[in-house]
């Protein structure tokens, strides 16, 4: 068995360990949800869990749920769906989200999440969603032991988040010198720039992950003039070339 399909038949049992405990009942009380709540707190099967490494903006390696289907499953199973639901409320234009589960009656908890950037605003609004309903969800019960120990990255309590944030090239921060010197492409610059990757026949994902940048509208000028470098060709007329800085001895 793969450790996806042990996962999904880990689930199944769950699921049919809680319809024994549910039995007929049509209505939760305190006392049902007593009984039911330890198998929402089962720890999530390793097959739905995966593992990043440390990248820019989160200077650590860090072990999450694949997706929040798994712990909306999980409370399906548990709860069945008339026994629970979940509400989000977006702000900042969809990048900051507060997503609030319900047991009704019993249990009500809530967590705020965001995200800073994303290809589309589908995407935004499904990040900052996903962000918070994760920990929303463990703190009802769902995946809770991911979050237990985890470190706590508010840069106003660790120091190391804190180093991190303030060597990140947020654009907020920009002085105007910078931003003459590192500008972000316009959509005219860009579509010529990922005509000329293909043309090279590069794959864009590969070519900007070579350099570090997640997505397209990410791209600067400098990248540009890396992306020539990478590809071993001239530059044309894409992107101005960034002032060069004059080193202080």
């Amino acid at each position: 068995m793969t450790a996806i399909t042990e996962a999904i038949a880990a689930e199944q049992e769950i699921a049919a360990r809680a319809e024994t405990l549910r039995g007929e009942a049509t209505v939760l009380t305190p006392e049902m949800f007593l009984k039911l709540w330890p198998l929402l707190r089962e720890p999530i099967p390793a097959g739905f869990l995966s593992t990043v490494p440390k990248q820019t903006g989160k200077p650590y390696d860090s072990t999450g749920i694949k997706s929040v289907q798994v712990q909306v499953t999980r409370m399906d199973n548990v709860l069945t769906p008339l026994w629970w639901n979940d509400e989000v409320e977006y702000h900042d234009e969809g990048r900051l989200a507060r997503v609030t589960v319900r047991v009704p009656g019993l249990v009500s908890r809530q967590a705020w999440g965001g995200v800073d950037r994303g290809s589309t605003r589908g995407n935004i609004y499904k990040g900052s969603y996903t962000n918070a309903a994760k920990m929303a969800f463990a703190r009802v019960g769902p995946g809770w032991e991911v979050y237990l120990g985890a470190t706590d990255l508010d840069p106003d309590v660790n120091a190391q988040a804190a180093r991190a944030a303030a060597k990140a090239p947020a654009r907020a921060r920009e002085t105007p010198e910078r931003e003459t010197n590192e500008r972000l492409l316009t959509q005219d610059e860009l579509a010529k720039l990922t005509a000329m990757i293909e043309q090279a026949g590069r794959d864009v994902e590969i070519v900007l992950g070579s350099i570090g940048v997640e997505a397209t509208e990410h791209l600067t000028n400098v990248n540009a003039f890396e992306i020539y470098d990478l590809l071993g060709i001239a530059p044309k007329a894409t992107a101005k070339a960034p002032a060069r800085r004059r080193r202080s001895t």
